[in-house]
């Protein structure tokens, strides 16, 4: 898939670097290696479907906006389901496939996910509310725990 330039995956390297608080280990160690090719999966699952429905609706201003965060969410939800419908002898036939195979492929799946369950969600402007007003007599005001026991015993003061 051409569509995953260097920036994309550095930009979502830079995210879990500031996410992580730069706690991330070099490449070196196993568990680093598997969250780098983890990233570089997830960015290519998302431009794929930013690209697939990009071209099949031309009359949009721009393409949807996938959130990295909506479409892991939907990979962890089905990935399970996937593994029982699909035993892992049916992935076999993938490890010789063409970049440009794998690609095709990618596309079409990536056809078939709605944008509305993966894309960004903005949010609105906030709307300033009033503090509520109180006045500053009212506010400093006194109340001495003995005179309020007094008076609520039906003494006065």
């Amino acid at each position: 898939m051409r569509a995953v330039g260097g920036h994309y995956v550095a930009h979502l390297f830079q995210r879990l670097e500031s996410v992580l608080q730069s706690e991330i280990r070099t490449l070196g160690h196993p568990r680093a290696a598997l969250l780098g090719f983890t990233v570089a999966v997830l960015a290519t699952l998302k431009r794929s479907i930013e690209t697939a429905h990009a071209a099949a609706d031309e009359t949009a201003a721009a393409p949807p906006e996938v959130s990295t965060y909506y479409l892991a969410v939907q990979i962890r939800s089905q990935y399970e389901g996937m593994l029982i419908a699909l035993p892992p002898n049916e992935w076999s036939h993938w490890s010789d496939a063409t970049p440009d195979v794998i690609a095709g492929k990618l596309l079409e799946l990536a056809h078939c996910v709605d944008p509305a369950q993966v894309r960004t969600r903005r949010r609105g402007p906030k709307t300033r509310k009033p503090a509520p007003y109180v006045e500053g007599a009212v506010a400093r005001a006194h109340h001495s725990t003995a005179r309020l026991l007094k008076r609520a015993k039906g003494g006065t003061s």
